[in-house]
This record gives C-alpha cells, structure tokens and sequence, in this order.
C-alpha cells in the first residue's frame, strides 16, 4: 500500500493574514494624516507630560517648522511660535491646551511641531537660553491648506 503524505493548502491563511496586515497598515495611514487647517484659523494644542519637580512657573512653547532629518535640529518658521505662561505646582502628569491663532498667509504645507516647556524669561538668561524641562517633537503635525 502506498503511504498518504497530507498536504497543506497555504494560500488561504496567507491571504487572510496579509490582507489584514494592508488593511491595518491602510487605517493607519488614513488615521495618522495631519489635521488640515487654513491660515487665520485657531487650532489647539494638547500637549501631556509628566513633572517630577517641585513646582514653579514655566513657559509652554509650541513651535511649527520642519525637523531636520534625524538631527534634534528645528528649524522655526518666523511667526509660528506660541508661549504661555504655566504653574506647575507639584510632580504629577499634566495635560496643558494651547490655543492658537494662525497667522494670515501662512504658506500652505506640511509642519511639524516642536513642544518645549523652559524656565521663564529672567531665569533663562541665568541658566541659559536653550535650557528646558521637557521637549517633545511630532513630525507632521499640521497641514496647512490654501
């Protein structure tokens, strides 16, 4: 008698996985685009961080511009750049908005944004200008359209 060898039919479970696979690459091509915003229009700012200090008043900078390769060099559109004033008053996790106007006649493109939280004016010329708590950097965080 001749031996039954079983063979696997392969096609169906690779076609399933793969197809999953594009869908979920597909969602999070589609849910990761940048928010679309025309010039003069407000937008928001969220931005979340944990403090381990002991308290103090800080300056919240949100920057828009275009981070340089892979270098933690940003480079600052002229009239992108938002602050506020904040009290940290104990080390916890925060969640801080910033709402802000855009400038008319932004040019239209694709901006990422930088997020800094840094001394205060008067102490930032004793500790020194690029002095910061917390820094954070999200390449393409804004679309800017015509």
């Amino acid at each position: 008698m001749a031996e039954k060898t079983a063979t696997k039919d392969w096609v169906t479970p690779v076609a399933l996985v793969g197809g999953a696979i594009m869908l979920g690459a597909g969602a999070y091509l589609v849910l990761k685009k940048p928010s679309v915003i025309r010039s003069g229009d407000k937008i928001k700012a969220n931005f979340k961080f944990k403090y381990a200090g002991s308290g103090g008043v800080y300056v919240l900078q949100v920057s828009f511009g275009n981070k340089i390769f892979d270098t933690p060099v940003f480079d600052h559109v002229e009239g992108l750049t938002f602050t506020k004033e904040i009290n940290l008053t104990e080390a916890k996790d925060y969640v801080i908005d910033l709402i802000m106007a855009l400038p008319m006649g932004v040019t239209p493109n694709v901006y990422d944004a930088e997020a800094l939280i840094a001394a205060p004016p008067l102490s930032r010329n004793i500790l020194g200008q690029f002095d910061y708590l917390v820094k954070s950097v999200t390449e393409g965080a804004l679309k800017v359209v015509a």
